[in-house]
């Protein structure tokens, strides 16, 4: 497999993984905290902008290394972004919203738009939808986090990425699913008011 710059990870030495328990978690924590004190912008003499800017620089880096690291959903984004984008993966047409959800969400907007939002019909169909879209949200997620646990934490090193870019692919498909019934999700409880 190829090696990849993925940033996250080189910041803190660490070989590259989708999928970190709590107690694992704590290990980067405190290699967080020792490099944020060695890079701290206040060890650097006040004198010299140059050093001062540079070691905030550093810092800020350091932190949103580790906010990526530490947050599964942010960790996963910058891997699909960065390794597809390496891989050099021909570029996919936008992906569609999963069809059995978009024609029911469509109908629904028809029905409002003829019945009107009051209509207890049209809050009954709407609150009906808004959990099976909860359901299959729930679904997708934890068929991400399974396949992301196969690509556990592996410690220090430099070791290449462990995942395909069929892998990434498949994730990046998983997530795109997420994104349009979130958004349904988002839609639906703005008119119904959940």
């Amino acid at each position: 497999m190829e090696e990849i710059d993925l940033r996250p990870f080189k910041t803190f030495g660490l070989n590259p993984f989708l999928w970190i328990e709590a107690e694992e978690l704590s290990v980067i924590q405190k290699k967080y905290l020792q490099l944020s004190r060695e890079f701290h912008p206040d060890r650097v003499s006040q004198d010299n902008d140059d050093a001062q800017q540079k070691a905030e620089e550093i810092s800020s880096q350091i932190n949103f290394d580790y906010s990526q690291l530490k947050d599964f959903w942010k960790l996963l984004e910058v891997v699909l972004s960065e390794g597809l984008k390496s891989a050099n993966c021909p570029v996919r047409h936008p992906h569609q919203a999963p069809p059995e959800f978009a024609i029911e969400y469509f109908e629904l907007q028809e029905e409002i738009s003829d019945l009107g939002l009051s209509s207890e019909q049209a809050k009954l169909k709407f609150a009906a939808f808004r959990e099976k879209v909860l359901r299959k949200l729930e679904e997708i997620e934890g068929k991400v986090k399974t396949y992301a646990a196969r690509f556990p934490y592996q410690g220090f090193g430099k070791n290449s990425v462990p995942w395909t870019d069929s892998d990434l692919l498949f994730l990046q498909d998983l997530l795109e699913n997420l994104r349009y019934l979130r958004s349904f999700l988002r839609d639906i409880e703005s008119k119904i008011g959940t």
